[in-house]
């Protein structure tokens, strides 16, 4: 049954079966709702971080949400209101254009400039984002740690997510990747995959059963490494050279898992089932153990700051009778760990504040103290959406404004989201081309945020 079988055959049914369907969806699965407004890469399951199908779900549960938000007669309209959305908060103005607008502001800010916490815009450059429409068969996703990775994909039935197109973004816009394939074998356990790269990074997919990850970091000498399960279904690091199909075997399988590679390959993390953690250095293919990481520590509670440093959660204490997290710096290099009072709620190092009276958003870095500050359109409470390299997607109480931070520049942008796209709206952020793609299940634009 493809999707307009399916909406038709939901059409059909009595709205309050629609509804109560919704409403018993929303209570069991309440995280897989909200990720339809931006995928929160470290919700993913175990199964979806090596699979690579986490980030969507059924698109049942789209409809059902579309209906509980908007009703079936008015679904048509908002394709409508995506484009406008897109146009009125990205769109490029002139410069005989950019005078004040009806409302005594610049059309500037009533077109969704970049704001700097300087008021200033790049020299030379108009800060007003770009946006290209780009074609959508299915589903668009983005997916790299340097790199920006967007494909399109399908499901079928309970199956697993199966790739199908593959882009990098050239030019401001999508430019189809060569999908290759690697077939290997180390004693008499067979294995395969398919695969594009950028540069030297690989983006892996469509993978064997016995195949638990691929890497993403290609070395100097054109090989990558894999976590590969062996008959008795405990993980081994083998490492594979592409060109020439030799395959070796560089970490013994054990109890090792949830493993992660840095930004840059340099080292691969391993969570033992004992409680521990081992760090495999890539380039002299030694492994060792890591202080300062619990072995029950999360995805979600450990970040690479760079190749040599993780920020992970410490020990907890109290104080006003709420508990918290001393922030662990661990250098992976000298094996050293520094402890920080605490832990942050942005990438471990940053932390944020709401000040209602002065109706700002204060975020600061816990090991530099550098703080920035964001003016809020309302005084209301101020939550974490999303995570993606620099970019942090806060939202608020009333979900009438959303804030697009960058760390690193101290830039942000408001989000103001029409009620009536808020159930389909998914964003992902393409970082090393600074590049917002938008879908609404029908339609995907690129958004230029230099």
């Amino acid at each position: 049954m493809d999707k307009k079988e399916l909406f038709r055959a939901i059409d059909a049914c009595e709205d309050r079966f629609i509804r109560e369907a919704a409403e018993d969806i929303q209570k069991r699965k309440p995280s897989m709702i909200r990720r339809f407004f931006f995928v929160n890469s470290s919700e993913n399951t175990e199964k979806d971080m090596r699979k690579l199908s986490g980030v969507r779900v059924a698109v049942a549960i789209v409809i059902c949400v579309i209906v509980l938000s908007i009703g079936v007669q008015t679904a048509a309209r908002v394709s409508t209101v995506f484009r406008d959305w897109i146009e009125q908060t990205f769109q490029i103005k002139s410069s005989s254009d950019n005078q004040k607008g009806k409302n005594g502001r610049s059309n500037e800010e009533e077109t969704g400039r970049v704001r700097r916490r300087n008021n200033k815009a790049d020299e030379g450059q108009d800060s007003v984002s770009q946006i290209e429409k780009v074609p959508m068969k299915d589903s668009l996703q983005i997916v790299g740690t340097n790199e920006s990775f967007i494909y399109e994909s399908k499901t079928e039935g309970d199956s697993d997510e199966i790739i199908e197109k593959v882009y990098s973004i050239k030019d401001g816009k999508l430019s189809k990747l060569p999908m290759q394939s690697f077939s290997g074998s180390y004693k008499r356990n067979t294995f395969f995959f398919q695969y594009s790269i950028i540069g030297q990074e690989i983006f892996g997919y469509n993978y064997s059963e016995n195949l638990v990850q691929v890497f993403d970091q290609i070395n100097k000498q054109g090989e990558v490494y894999l976590s590969v399960e062996n008959a008795k279904g405990n993980e081994q690091i083998l490492c594979v050279n592409l060109k020439s199909g030799e395959c070796r075997q560089v970490a013994k399988p054990g109890d090792g898992m949830n493993m992660s590679m840095s930004p840059d390959g340099k080292y691969i993390l391993i969570n033992h089932s004992k409680s521990y953690w081992t760090v495999f250095n890539t380039e002299n293919e030694t492994e060792r153990k890591v202080e300062g990481l619990s072995g029950y520590a999360l995805s979600n509670e450990y970040d690479f700051i760079n190749d040599d440093h993780i920020a992970a959660v410490g020990d907890a204490f109290t104080k006003n009778n709420t508990e918290f997290y001393r922030l662990n710096y661990i250098d992976l290099e000298t094996g050293k760990v520094k402890v920080y009072p605490e832990y942050g709620d942005i990438k471990g190092c940053w932390t944020y504040q709401c000040d209602m009276k002065k109706k700002q958003l204060e975020i600061e870095n816990l090991i530099t103290k550098q703080k920035k500050v964001i003016p809020l359109k309302q005084a209301e409470d101020v939550h974490i959406m999303q995570i993606n390299g620099d970019y942090v997607l806060l939202g608020t109480d009333s979900d009438d404004v959303y804030y697009l931070y960058n760390l690193q520049e101290d830039a942000y942008r408001e989000l103001d989201i029409p009620e009536e796209i808020r159930g389909t709206l998914e964003m992902y952020v393409a970082k090393k081309e600074r590049k917002l793609l938008l879908t609404n299940e029908k339609e995907a634009y690129l958004v230029n945020l230099k």
